[in-house]
């Protein structure tokens, strides 16, 4: 089946919903609410809150606000929205308490299906800052954030558990949702069948993941409608190959002063009589503050490059000794907990292990390889196997992604644990800097990824300039 652009609009707002506290994965026909039930329960829930006086949870009113806003997409586009009956949310992957990646799989009722994901959120401080702190600004340099790793491994599990149930999956989402749709789209497994990718009004991509994801990027940026309208949509650059183009929308008009930073809002889009979008353009606000993102991720791109190194070599060298010491730590918390704990944990230390190893050898073949390269065993040629660095990178990206798994795994554990004593409270907390650690060396790992790119590129750099002047 082929989405109009509202109903793709629709189903990113459907993201935003907390669609696990409706127990459809629990229910004997999983995914037994619609999308219009859940809309219909919230509003009633909401309603009697509030006619009883009773308090309303952040997030009921998140709920709430959601719940409006697709209402007001629809009447304000004159569209019924019956095809919510059909809807049916049946997979959840909520990283919120992680990385803050948000997806979820929704089944349309004719053979196909959406994945859908949730945009910047800023309900309270952490989600603030995993979100438009190391989510919406780690897109300025990094090759790959953390909540674009989990969103491209949940594109992986649904392919795995759901590729034989639908005929097709098209993949949406709104602002750095957007952005997550459109890397789990280009780095989606082999045999998946993506229809289609719509990025509405999300950041674009850094020049370092560009040339990163040259491959994935030529094999499935067709498949992307990259929509903009406001300021947002008009960071960093739009991936070689998408369709990219400014749609029209209204601009608020209740702001003041500020009504240009509250026009990414999506019941500002306008669409036509088929529910398609229709062409717009910037004003000065969103070309201006395009030129400066692209402008800032050039400088820095420039900056780091002079560095990369150096600083990978320390790195690398610096790295070898902490995993050892997070193993450690993992088997000391094993040896404080009961055997409630024991057997909840026992797997996940076999994946630390298996984590850690993955990481000495990386880093060992890293290190000879910086070794090899930086000896006085050269001479009279300049002679650099990039792809040696690369390859090193790649392995870097997977691991601090199944870290990043592990932790969320640890976490899971942690909540639920309930508190009976002191001394459980002091166990959760020591689970908690378990996970926290993990967290961390994701991170870490993420970071080395990121300078051996870096340093790939500026091999291969010198190598080519090398070429031009040899010939």
């Amino acid at each position: 089946m082929s989405y109009t652009d509202i109903e793709l609009l629709i189903a990113t707002q459907v993201a935003y919903l907390e669609n696990g506290r409706y127990d459809y994965r629990e229910s004997p026909d999983a995914g037994s609410y619609s999308v219009q039930d859940l809309m219909e329960a919230i509003e009633a829930e909401y309603n009697a809150r509030v006619s009883s006086g009773g308090e309303i949870s952040s997030t009921l009113q998140g709920d709430m606000d959601t719940v409006n806003c697709m209402r007001d997409i629809l009447n304000k586009n004159n569209v019924s929205g019956d095809f919510l009956n059909d809807w049916h949310v049946v997979d959840v992957c909520d990283k919120n308490s992680s990385s803050g990646m948000y997806g979820c799989l929704i089944d349309t009722g004719d053979g196909n299906a959406i994945v859908g994901y949730r945009g910047s959120e800023s309900e309270d401080f952490i989600t603030a800052v995993k979100d438009w702190g190391i989510a919406d600004v780690g897109l300025l340099n990094d090759t790959l954030t953390a909540q674009q790793a989990d969103a491209q491994m949940y594109m992986q599990r649904i392919y795995e558990k759901y590729g034989d149930r639908y005929n097709s999956f098209s993949a949406t989402g709104h602002s750095l949702g957007g952005n997550l749709a459109e890397h789990a789209t280009i780095t989606a497994p082999d045999g998946m069948n993506i229809e289609r990718c719509v990025n509405y009004d999300g950041p674009g991509f850094s020049d370092n993941y560009a040339r990163a994801h040259r491959g994935d990027i030529a094999r499935n940026s067709h498949l992307v409608d990259h929509y903009q309208w406001s300021w947002v949509g008009s960071l960093l650059f739009p991936l070689k190959g998408s369709n990219y183009k400014t749609i029209y929308s209204v601009v608020p008009d209740d702001h003041g002063a500020m009504n240009l930073f509250f026009r990414h809002a999506t019941n500002n889009v306008r669409f036509d009589n088929n529910g398609m979008v229709l062409p717009g353009s910037n004003s000065w606000f969103e070309i201006l503050l395009g030129e400066i993102s692209r402008e800032a991720e050039t400088y820095l791109e420039r900056r780091l490059l002079s560095l990369c190194p150096p600083l990978l070599a320390i790195m690398f060298l610096y790295e070898e000794g902490v995993i050892p010491d997070l193993i450690e730590g993992g088997y000391r918390l094993i040896g404080d907990m009961g055997n409630f704990v024991l057997g909840c944990l026992d797997t996940v230390i076999d994946r630390l292990n298996a984590a850690a190893e993955s990481i000495y050898s990386v880093t060992m073949q890293a290190v000879t390889f910086l070794e090899d390269m930086f000896s006085g065993g050269r001479s009279g040629e300049y002679e650099v196997n990039a792809e040696v660095l690369r390859a090193v990178a790649n392995d870097l990206d997977s691991i601090a992604a199944r870290m990043n798994y592990i932790a969320g795994d640890i976490q899971a554990i942690r909540s639920r644990i309930p508190f009976q004593s002191p001394g459980v409270s002091i166990l959760k907390a020591k689970i908690w800097r378990i996970g926290s650690r993990a967290e961390s060396e994701a991170q870490k790992c993420r970071r080395l990824g990121n300078a051996a790119y870096e340093c790939a590129a500026i091999y291969t750099t010198a190598d080519l300039a090398a070429a031009d002047c040899y010939y």
